[in-house]
């Protein structure tokens, strides 16, 4: 049996959205090799997790070494200096006042949900404003605050807990949804507005200049948190160390995970201001596995390898090239991003435009995503490692893929369009 076949028959389905009909058995720098040995240039990073690429022997040291001196304590009963020293690290890079503290996670989803409660304790509220095609986790708070992929069955809590609002993409749109946001926290008895500065799963979406900074004035004016998930946008993937710093907002709480284990070990994050994080009562948010030594000691050497190798500059520069070369080649479609945070748009009749194109790029060597409303946006998340030289290659590739497409859909490609499922943006109480 298959590897993909012992997927679909062993792995429950809220865990497969299978991109392609594919498995992968070797990664190594930013390339992927499947089972057939068939090589492609990685243009996701996995859910855009590996920053720094595969295989990194310095990254892979740091853990050995760490995990030889100490493997496991209780973080929460006997800290130790690695989980110490990573958060003096974390509050000197991300924006904010001095007064920082932490709350140390291991999944996107877990961060969200600490940080969710921290605005609910802390203001006494309990309501939170998300915002239309949002995506934030998988737990209980995070996935009734995740807007496409939420089932009927928690209409209820959704309607209790949740508010939400459209993700402008015009000056037109933010007019008016930061009207009905006003209203909203008038009533006094909203917690906290989770919002990504670039929505991602979405459709790597940049909302319009000032946008951000009119829901910050609005939550400050109300005794609103401002909660910014830089889950995907973190650890410098928009080209700064979070895209929030483009509009130059210091949140009342950042959200952090994916890139900063950079897939070499599972870490997540809530920063704040000290009085909002200590408003967590005691023993109101730990696992056994949070401040783990070795992932601390991990990420804090991913946090070293950004900073020496210069990764923000050169993912600011190779995601501009990037889409310079992509507005020359495809002129007609939309690209759209900032950094290594980019998403292509288009449209075609009886497919999704991001799935099609995506399964033509594996037969020109490349792996990207596909993602937005009806699947109708290419993914571009690589690694912050990728060349310029690459950078070239990877448009060629996307070019031809679109050509091909505009050709005519052949039908091998259709019979694989169809083993692939993916995550649809569609929410299911519509």
């Amino acid at each position: 049996m298959t590897t993909l076949a012992k997927f679909e028959k062993y792995v429950s389905t809220a865990q497969r959205l299978q991109l392609y009909p594919l498995s992968i058995r070797k990664a190594y720098d930013e390339y992927l090799e499947d089972e057939n040995g068939k090589v492609y240039l990685d243009l996701l990073s996995g859910s855009s997790v590996a920053n720094i690429g595969y295989g990194n022997q310095e990254v892979i040291d740091t853990y050995a070494e760490t995990a030889k001196r100490i493997t496991y304590t209780n973080f929460h009963y006997t800290p130790t200096k690695e989980s110490v020293d990573l958060s003096e690290k974390l509050f000197e890079i991300s924006p904010g006042r001095d007064n920082k503290k932490i709350i140390f996670g291991l999944s996107g989803s877990d961060a969200i949900e600490g940080a969710i409660k921290t605005a609910q304790v802390y203001t006494g509220r309990k309501i939170i404003v998300n915002f239309k095609n949002a995506y934030h986790g998988a737990h209980c708070f995070s996935y009734l605050t995740s807007d496409f992929t939420l089932d009927k069955t928690f209409s209820d809590l959704k309607q209790k807990f949740v508010r939400t609002l459209d993700f402008p993409k015009n000056y037109e749109q933010v007019v008016r949804v930061l009207e009905e946001l006003h209203e909203l926290l008038r009533t006094r008895k909203i917690a906290g507005v989770l919002i990504e500065p670039i929505q991602g799963d979405g459709g790597n979406i940049v909302p319009p200049e000032n946008f951000l900074i009119g829901v910050k004035r609005l939550c400050e004016q109300y005794d609103t948190l401002f909660i910014s998930d830089e889950i995907l946008t973190g650890a410098g993937r928009s080209g700064k160390w979070f895209a929030i710093e483009y509009e130059k907002i210091e949140p009342d709480l950042l959200v952090i995970g994916k890139g900063f284990g950079a897939g070499y070990a599972p870490f997540s994050a809530v920063i704040g201001d000290e009085k909002i994080i200590d408003s967590l009562p005691s023993a109101s948010h730990v696992s056994s596995y949070f401040g783990h030594a070795p992932t601390c000691a991990v990420v804090l050497k991913i946090i070293e390898i950004v900073e020496r190798e210069k990764l923000l500059q050169k993912t600011s520069e190779n995601g501009e090239y990037f889409r310079e070369l992509i507005r020359r080649k495809l002129p007609v479609y939309k690209v759209r991003g900032r950094g290594w945070v980019n998403g292509i748009e288009g449209f075609i009749s009886n497919f999704e435009f991001g799935k099609i194109v995506g399964l033509y790029g594996l037969d020109q060597g490349i792996y990207c995503g596909y993602f937005g409303e009806n699947n109708n946006t290419v993914r571009i998340h690589p690694p912050l490692t990728l060349s310029k030289k690459q950078v070239e290659e990877a448009v060629k590739a996307l070019s031809n893929s679109v050509e091909n497409v505009e050709l005519g859909i052949n039908e091998e490609i259709k019979k694989k369009y169809q083993l692939c499922s993916g995550f649809q943006v569609t929410n299911l109480e519509s």
